[in-house]
């Protein structure tokens, strides 16, 4: 997505775009949109292509070519912006201060805590010193960076990429729809999952439900698995509500959904545009209390339907 805004703004061919990851190169023209998306990565995915990737960029930028890195990039991976090539373009740069505080615990509570605001600032100031233009998938970081970075800086690139279809889209009619809630599974600490699967036990006695994603192997719901982005969006078109992650508002997958009308429930710690909320397209509930938030849900489904 930020390659086809990137390449469409700068009036660049996308035949001469080559996509390189650890395994394998492809033209961008080449990119098959009916891959499945699979969260699934393993130790040399995680921890060695970033760095296997910057000195592919070295290579490349001394053969005068102009180098982009495009991998997850969190904010507080300052070794990242410090030794990628000099004006390397920087695909969006991500991250979150909101994390489940009762899953995550330990070194990685320690790490959320102390440790990531101190890298915060390290990048704050390499990206300071290094770049000149930078993208931010969110504004939910933007207090830990200065005036300069934020100067320079444009935020909320996911949203702004979807305002514009919001209420442009052909979808279908709100209460003809099979399914009552999707929900999008992936098990990570930060991202509260475990709390979404309470609340799935719960909606399901009443609702029919459906996850993409990982598996939760609960009875009674339709599990799809890792399937592909256009399916999703069959799915999303088809779904009456979700209730997202606790930890980003501004994800693909809740884009995803408002843009397919499906009304969104989420935690009301994230930042979000008021307006969706205005226009009965977003629910903020405190995703903690389950039992108030239930009630709030039940609430609006009736109001709704």
């Amino acid at each position: 997505m930020f390659l086809e805004e990137y390449s469409d703004k700068m009036n660049m061919q996308r035949n001469e775009i080559l996509l390189q990851n650890t395994y394998n190169k492809k033209l961008f023209t080449s990119i098959d949109e009916e891959a499945e998306i699979n969260g699934e990565l393993n130790f040399s995915q995680k921890y060695l292509s970033p760095f296997i990737g910057i000195l592919y960029l070295w290579f490349n930028f001394f053969l005068g070519k102009k180098v982009m890195y495009i991998n997850f990039l969190p904010l507080w991976n300052f070794v990242i912006f410090a030794l990628v090539p000099p004006g390397t373009i920087l695909g969006p740069i991500t991250g979150s201060k909101i994390y489940n505080k009762d899953n995550v615990k330990g070194f990685e509570k320690f790490f959320r805590k102390y440790c990531m605001p101190f890298q915060f600032r390290i990048s704050n100031f390499i990206l300071n010193w290094r770049y000149n233009n930078l993208i931010f998938t969110t504004n939910n970081l933007k207090e830990f960076l200065s005036k300069k970075v934020v100067k320079k800086s444009k935020f909320n690139f996911l949203y702004n990429v979807f305002q514009n279809n919001f209420n442009q889209n052909n979808i279908k009619n709100f209460n003809e729809r099979d399914i009552d809630f999707i929900f999008y599974i992936r098990f990570y600490p930060s991202k509260g999952t475990e709390t979404l699967v309470k609340y799935i036990e719960i909606l399901k006695r009443k609702y029919k439900i459906v996850t993409v994603g990982e598996l939760t192997n609960i009875a009674g719901i339709k599990e799809y698995g890792q399937i592909t982005r256009n399916e999703v969006i069959k799915l999303c078109k088809n779904s009456k509500f979700t209730i997202l992650s606790l930890e980003n508002f501004n994800s693909l997958f809740s884009l995803e959904c408002i843009n397919s009308g499906t009304k969104v429930f989420f935690n009301n710690e994230n930042e979000y545009e008021k307006k969706l909320e205005n226009e009965n397209k977003v629910f903020p509930i405190n995703i903690y209390d389950i039992k108030s938030s239930i009630e709030l849900i039940n609430d609006k489904i009736r109001s709704i339907s």
